[in-house]
Formats: C-alpha cells, structure tokens, sequence
C-alpha cells in the first residue's frame, strides 16, 4: 500500500514537472515571437509595399529556438534583437530550417514566391482568402463576404493573427462596396489595431485610407480627410512614397464625391506626377479614372473617352480585367451622352460577352442597365424591360443595394409608359425603400414625387379608359 502512494506521489511529481517545464517553454516562444514579429515589422516597413506574411514560418520559428541549446538560443535572441534579418536567415539554414528561412526572405522582401503553408488548415484559410479577393474583382460580394469570413474564422482559431487581419481588412471592403457600414466600420477598425499592435505600419495606413473611403461614401468628409492625413502621415514616416501616392488618389476621388472639382483636379495632378515618378501604372491608372469621372461630372464627354482610354490601355497591361472593362464601360457611358447609340451599344454588348467569359466585374449589370436605357430612347419597351430586369437579377445577386434601386426606378419608368401603373407603383415603393435603408434622401424625395405623380397618372385612367375614348 505504501508502495502505491509512493509511486502516485511519484507520478503527480513527474507530471507536476512535465506540466512546469511546458509552460515556460511556451512562455520563451510567445516570448521569441513577438521579438520576432517585431523584427519583421521594422524590416518590412521599409520596403515600398508589404510582401506576404506567414505566421506559421514565425511560429515554427519560435518553436524551434525555444528548444534549442542555450548558446543557439542566445544568439537567435541576440539576431533579433538588433534587427539582423540577413544573419538569422542564414542561422536558420545552417540549422536544417530552410523552409522557415525562405519564408522570411520573401517576408522581408528578398525573395518573391512565398512557400505554401505546411499545415491543411492554414492551406484551407488562404485558398479562401485568395478566392475572396477574386470574388470582390468580379463584383460576386456575397461569395467574397463568405470566403474571407471562413479564412477569418480558421486564422483566429489558428491564432494568425495578421492574417487574420488581412480577412478583417478584406471584409471591411466588402461591406463598404455592399454599402452595410456599420459592419465595414467595425472590420476596419479592427484590421487596424491588430496591425498597429503587430507594428505593421504600412497596413495600418492601408487601413486607415479604407476608413477614409468609407467615410466619404457615407459623406462624413471632415472625418475621411483626418483618415487621410494620417494614412499619408504614416507613409511619408516609413518613406512608402507609392502608399503616399494612393492616399492623394483617395483625396482626389473625396474632392470629387464632395463636388469640389477645382481641389479634385489639383489632387489628380499630383497623382499622376508621384506615381509617374515611381513608375507605378497602377496608381496612374487610377489617376487617370478618377479624372475621366471628373471629366464626366463636367460634361466634358470627349475628355473622358481619352483619359478612360488611357486608362483602360494600362490597367490591360497588367491584366485587370475589371477595371479594364470599367473604363470601356465609362467610354460607352460618353457615347451614350453624346447620343452616338450605336457606338455605345457595341462597347457595352463587348463588356457582357467578356464577362460570360471570364465573370470579371461589376460593370455588367450597369452594361445591362445603358442597353436597357438606349433601347428605351429608341422606344422598343419590350427588350428595355427584359434588359432592366437582367441588370436588376445581377444587382441582387451581387448584394448591390444602390444599383437595385437605380434598376427599380428604370423598371418603375418602363411600366409606367406602358400603362401598367399598379405594377410601377410597386417597383416604385421598392426603389423608396432601398433609398431609405441606403439613406439616400435625395433620391428619396425624387422617388416619392414620381410616385405621386404615377398615382395621378393612374386616376386619370380610371376616370377615362382608353376603351370611353375609342368610343
């Protein structure tokens, strides 16, 4: 009997040690990966743009230290410690890691092709985050809301905490370009803090400029400008002079949803002289759209058939399909404007068969929505009908409330003409609604008066039916 309490006291002495020694072994590798993900944070501030991430290369990485011999794990502190990025790669490699080490090569900018992850479900969370962002491109925001929240889920769970961020930031696009901001706002802001705690400045100015877009969407510029000021702020600090760049094309697009056109213009010019500079097409693409819808809040069509051409040739170069089609799309809008209908049809019937190629953007549904409006004005209410009610399957699909409402007024206007005025009174009412979930007020009042005088429409023709007038 004394033997077997000797041998329990034994066992909980032998556990009670076993349990001790991993805890602080796992308090020395929380301990070697925040001076990790520090190091990294400081090295990857200065480069031009944030390569990708892998917090499975720093945990294996930690892992490995923390279990070494007390010499290799002084020196690996050492490394960290005074940022020498290049010697710890290279300690890694001696030491058989050369996963890890080729990881934070291409982490720090050294390298290019990121090795895959190791483990499934990290496999798993960023083949969904990479779908996400595909599905955002096409303008499929329903699938893209429900890839990057999976990729979110299994990265918390995972404890990747910056990529888990990154599913946060996309998520925050998502819902501003599906216009539920509330949820955008708080995605956002959380992306934000886990970023600044992580150090990863340059994506917390990235998250910062999203902040200031949504803002300005939602018309709160005071709000969008302070965004901006530090976005640009903490780039001007790491010397991202292309971050630098981007903020000033979100100023300018600001200055343009404000109606400043003046300061907009201004803005763009100092776009295109920074990333012409730095030799970025994309920035100066960008540039070039923001001010071919400058041109078009002008009226000045020829000008935005030339700077919407120009940019659509660059964004084809480095292949970006949507914006490519973007930019044609706004090309048909000036020949639309311009009453030059043929030209327009035939740009906007290219667009819709590149998409049933390739699903590529978001501009279908409006390409549907300008055939449907020239049809209209030729007075065939037969195909204009079936082409608003294309534009409006797509719309609902992609969870685009602004565009829904836009496709209910035209429905609205297509049954009105024909006669049909409880049904246009329908789509009407459904056009109200969504201009007041979107708090559009203007195009609420706008709506409501055309729903007046839809209703007054009708009582005329109670009163006198085309059947009392043929008699």
């Amino acid at each position: 009997m004394q033997y077997f309490h000797f041998a329990i006291v034994i066992c909980f002495g032998i556990g009670a040690l076993w349990l001790s020694w991993r805890y602080f072994r796992r308090l020395k590798q929380d301990y070697l990966r925040r001076i990790l993900e520090k190091m990294l944070s400081e090295s990857r501030n200065k480069l031009p743009t944030d390569p990708p991430y892998s917090t499975e290369a720093v945990l294996a990485a930690a892992e490995y230290a923390a279990g070494a011999p007390r010499a290799l794990q002084n020196e690996f502190v050492r490394l960290c410690l005074q940022k020498k990025i290049s010697p710890l790669i290279r300690l890694l490699e001696t030491q058989g890691q050369k996963n890890t080490a080729r990881c934070f090569s291409v982490m720090t900018g050294k390298r290019v092709r990121m090795p895959p992850y190791i483990g499934t479900k990290a496999q798993k969370a960023a083949l969904f985050l990479a779908e996400a962002k595909k599905h955002l491109n096409e303008g499929d925001l329903l699938s893209a809301t429900e890839k990057s929240s999976a990729a979110a889920q299994i990265f918390n769970r995972l404890n990747f905490i910056y990529e888990e961020a990154e599913a946060y930031l996309l998520l925050g696009t998502v819902y501003r370009v599906s216009a539920v901001f509330d949820v955008a706002d708080f995605m956002l802001r959380t992306a934000r803090k886990i970023f600044c705690l992580l150090g990863a400045r340059g994506k917390e100015a990235e998250c910062l400029g999203t902040l200031g877009m949504l803002t300005a969407t939602q018309k709160r510029f005071d709000e969008a400008f302070d965004f901006f000021d530090q976005a640009e702020d903490i780039y001007a600090r790491i010397g991202r002079k292309t971050g630098e760049a981007d903020i000033v094309n979100q100023k300018a697009l600001t200055r343009l949803l404000q109606g400043d056109m003046t300061t907009a213009r201004k803005e763009v010019v100092r776009a295109l002289h920074q990333h012409r500079a730095q030799q970025n097409l994309r920035g100066e693409a960008f540039a070039l759209e923001i001010r071919a819808y400058i041109n078009r809040a002008e009226k000045n069509w020829t000008a935005v058939r030339q700077n919407a051409r120009q940019a659509a040739k660059l964004h084809d170069k480095l292949q970006n399909l949507p914006a490519t089609l973007e930019m044609r799309f706004l090309q048909a809008e000036a020949l639309f404007a311009r009453e030059m209908l043929e030209q327009a049809e035939k740009l906007l019937r290219e667009i819709v068969a590149a998409d049933k190629k390739q699903r590529s953007c978001f501009q279908v549904a409006n390409s549907y929505n300008l055939l449907g409006l020239i049809y209209l004005l030729r007075h065939d209410l037969k195909r204009a009908r079936a082409l608003f009610a294309q534009s409006l399957a797509c719309e609902i699909q992609n969870d685009r409330s602004l565009g829904a409402l836009i496709d209910y007024a035209n429905m609205a206007n297509i049954e009105s003409k024909s006669g049909h005025f409880a049904q246009a009174q329908k789509y009407l009412q459904l056009a109200i609604d969504q201009a007041r979930s979107l708090d559009e007020k203007e195009l609420q009042n706008l709506l409501e008066k055309r729903l007046i005088q839809n209703e007054a429409a009708a009582t005329r023709r109670e009163k006198n039916p085309p059947e009392a007038k043929q008699r």
